[in-house]
């Protein structure tokens, strides 16, 4: 009996490692060389863009799509202080003994909500409306 069971035991544990026929692996293909330019074209082509837009050309001052470098025309534009409030108040939380160190959160989204977009938890934009 033990023969038996020994036998049928080695049998058991030969049989999977028969079963499991190793298949040889695809080599990978061949990287391609590309020029620059086939590397542009298949790039474009997957992109779906048909053709670029013209720089700038700074040879030729009338040129349609002359370079402008003048500051004069450039609109305008001031970022808003971060910390201050429209009322000229700190978006801070004050006391007798000066500020503290964490943020007053209701002012803070209500400045944010006007240059972000931000909405507090009420779900108003932080000026009233809904």
């Amino acid at each position: 009996m033990p023969r038996a069971l020994l036998v049928v035991l080695l049998f058991l544990l030969a049989v999977p490692a028969v079963a499991q026929e190793v298949t040889p692996v695809d080599p990978a293909p061949e990287p391609r060389t590309l020029t620059t330019q086939e590397d542009h074209r298949l790039m474009m082509k997957a992109l779906g863009i048909d053709a670029l837009r013209p720089g700038a050309n700074e040879m030729d001052p009338k040129a349609q799509n002359d370079a402008d470098y003048d500051e004069a025309k450039v609109n305008p534009f001031t970022l808003p202080d971060p910390l201050v409030c429209e009322d000229g108040e700190l978006a801070w939380r004050q006391h007798k003994g000066g500020h503290t160190t964490g943020p007053n959160w209701p002012v803070f989204l209500e400045f944010a909500g006007r240059y972000v977009g931000v909405k507090d938890a009420a779900g108003s934009d932080g000026d009233g409306s809904e």
